[in-house]
């Protein structure tokens, strides 16, 4: 049987109905891409390296339904940045937030929820937004003492769904407020029923795991918008940074320094050189044009050879020679 972070279910406010959850006005313009996945997909990490990492979502035929990447060096290197396929405009972007930056920049009220209920607050929020910057979804993370519990909101701070985690296996189910099934993901794939010490042995990139996650048929009375079609990369999301942030914290566990605090001090590192040779740049050309108002005082005496006027013969009399001409005997 499936166990929960939870003893007792959690008890949803009076109106948790579906939620519209429209488009935003660069989406509805094509400025920002719009994803849409199939009812089984499967998230996969590519190679990583020193700068970035990056992975594909594929349908169960292999199919590409869009990529995901982070830069490592850049100034916010735990941003998660989402495209709907190659070459597609820019969808979907996630950024860590705290509650005093949802409020501020997003008008958003507090956020209530299962994780509250739990005496442990090891928490991490991630604002969902599209490539204009529009929120569009909030992601909050439970993290502390067990498994990685994740929660998805509305823009309006209203809970959308929350997961129901296996504590023996890599298994999430996300389901609605009211209790009914949306998704379920696992990894390394659906029905691998693998332990967490045996998901050790299963091969990955820098520590993130492939996972698959399958959605519910759609519509039902009342279902999830969290199952439509263009919304379903809503979960894909959460089950994405919920393997790269596990990925961070067995780094950390095992004292290894994360991928993205390497990528942060490199990036602090080069601009901080950058901006020493700018001043240094500024300086020198401040000098130069001092020097050109200024000039140096020239000496009369010329010491470079190379620059010195010859010294014109000068007859002595009585001497039989010529002065600077030492060479040249008078006859």
């Amino acid at each position: 049987m499936t166990k929960t972070f939870r003893d007792e279910p959690f008890s949803p406010r009076e109106g948790n109905g579906p939620t519209a959850l429209p488009s935003t006005a660069a989406q509805d313009e094509n400025r920002c891409g719009l994803l849409k996945l199939s009812e089984n997909v499967r998230l996969e990490t590519s190679p990583q390296s020193f700068w970035h990492r990056q992975g594909l979502w594929r349908t169960s035929q292999g199919g590409e339904l869009g990529q995901w990447r982070q830069n490592l060096f850049s100034q916010d290197p735990q941003t998660f940045h989402l495209d709907a396929a190659a070459g597609a405009h820019p969808s979907i972007r996630a950024e860590l937030r705290s509650a005093e930056d949802l409020a501020s920049l997003y008008n958003v009220k507090p956020l209530q929820g299962p994780a509250m209920q739990r005496e442990d607050k090891s928490q991490v929020t991630m604002a969902l937004t599209d490539c204009d910057g529009e929120l569009l979804f909030i992601l909050r993370e439970i993290a502390g003492g067990l498994p990685t519990s994740i929660e998805v909101y509305g823009r309006d701070g209203r809970l959308l769904a929350t997961t129901l985690v296996d504590l023996d296996r890599p298994l999430l189910r996300f389901v609605d407020p009211e209790m009914r099934l949306i998704a379920t993901a696992e990894s390394p794939s659906l029905g691998a029923n693998l332990t967490l010490a045996a998901l050790r042995d299963v091969p990955s990139e820098a520590g993130i795991y492939p996972w698959e996650v399958h959605f519910e048929k759609e519509p039902y009375s009342n279902s999830s918008q969290l199952l439509k079609e263009n919304l379903r990369w809503v979960v894909a999301t959460a089950v994405q940074v919920r393997a790269i942030r596990d990925a961070t914290r067995a780094a950390q566990k095992a004292g290894e320094e994360p991928s993205y605090i390497t990528g942060r001090e490199w990036y602090t590192g080069s601009m901080s050189l950058v901006a020493v040779l700018c001043v240094g740049l500024l300086l020198g050309s401040l000098f130069l044009v001092f020097r050109l108002v200024y000039p140096l005082a020239v000496k009369n005496e010329i010491t470079n050879t190379f620059l010195k006027i010859p010294v014109r013969p000068v007859a002595v009399p009585g001497a039989g020679r010529y002065i600077g001409q030492p060479s040249r005997v008078v006859m």
